[in-house]
């Protein structure tokens, strides 16, 4: 969970029960990260149903709404509402297809707050600010020196998951 804002969390947690995880293989998880979006939803399932949870809100930033769109379609007893964050791609907010440097940034193995504009915001004064601002929060809750661990492996499996969302 590197890369969520603080005072998003926090913003929630006060009318709620949040539980936050990374999928398999992310961040500090072990094991491999699924190929594909259907086993990564796959995998969100079978930890709601670990905790006992019935029927669960799901918010999905960036990837996580990949897979959480697809925990909707394929669970749909098991998913109350979905909320997707940052999981658009630059271009038509209709139907055309994302412009070229979404795929370009988005396979990058570390990214700038320049990517990250390209990725999650949008290219205004006013969203770059925002971001600006909830970008340093982040940084603030890292441990000095850490880093956020995105397995190389998983950045591989992005590609082939945004070449599936593509195609």
């Amino acid at each position: 969970m590197d890369e969520w804002d603080p005072a998003f969390l926090e913003a929630l947690a006060p009318d709620r029960q949040l539980i936050i995880f990374d999928n398999i293989g992310i961040s500090s998880t072990s094991g491999d990260v699924p190929e594909h979006a259907e086993d990564q939803a796959k995998a969100a399932a079978s930890f709601i149903r670990a905790l006992g949870l019935k029927s669960v809100d799901v918010i999905g930033f960036s990837m996580g709404g990949y897979v959480c769109q697809v925990l909707a379609l394929t669970e749909p007893e098991l998913i109350r509402k979905v909320i997707l964050c940052g999981s658009s791609c630059p271009g038509s907010k209709e139907t055309e297809p994302p412009e070229p440097i979404f795929f370009a940034t988005a396979t990058k193995t570390n990214w700038s707050f320049d990517d990250k504009v390209v990725l999650f915001y949008a290219d205004s004064p006013d969203s770059r600010a925002r971001g600006r601002l909830a970008e340093d929060r982040i940084e603030a809750q890292l441990r000095v020196g850490q880093e956020p661990k995105v397995p190389e492996k998983q950045w591989r499996n992005l590609e082939k998951i945004i070449g599936n969302f593509s195609a």
